[in-house]
């Protein structure tokens, strides 16, 4: 199988590599590295990428992945909701952890290093909560040089 990975800095190329390497080392990954996408939506907002988000994921799908992680969350929605037209599932890494918060109780805090990732954080949040029929009480805080 080969899985792209959507990221936006560098920095999660060796950690992904290295999940990789101790839990599935036969799966071939595509790291797609657009740095300029989490600048873009942290000052324009997450939408205002959605055309170069399409672009990346359509790459990722046209080399040959089955299947795309998205490994930011200001862009995770966006890139999540794509999946349909680019023919590949589109997954976001945050949401096994949003449901967890959920399912730990009704309480939830997000920390963030950066502001732009509250909103999507949070809302993805109450997407798990609604999903899993429970209320959720989302507080978001930034920590600045996390």
């Amino acid at each position: 199988m080969t899985l792209g990975l959507l990221h936006t800095s560098s920095a999660h190329v060796p950690v992904f590599d290295g999940l990789r390497d101790a839990h599935h080392p036969g799966l071939e990954l595509r790291h797609h590295v657009v740095e300029s996408l989490l600048e873009r939506a942290r000052s324009e907002g997450p939408e205002a990428v959605a055309p170069d988000v399409r672009t990346a994921l359509l790459r990722a799908a046209g080399e040959g992945a089955e299947a795309v992680l998205c490994t930011c969350s200001t862009i995770g929605g966006v890139a999540e909701a794509m999946g349909p037209e680019v023919g590949v599932p589109v997954l976001r890494v945050d949401r096994p952890m949003a449901a967890a918060a959920v399912a730990a109780g009704p309480r939830v805090v997000v920390l963030a290093t950066v502001e732009s990732t509250l909103g999507p954080t949070a809302a993805l949040v109450e997407d798990e909560a609604r999903r899993a029929g429970r209320e959720a009480e989302v507080r978001s805080v930034v920590v600045s040089g996390a």
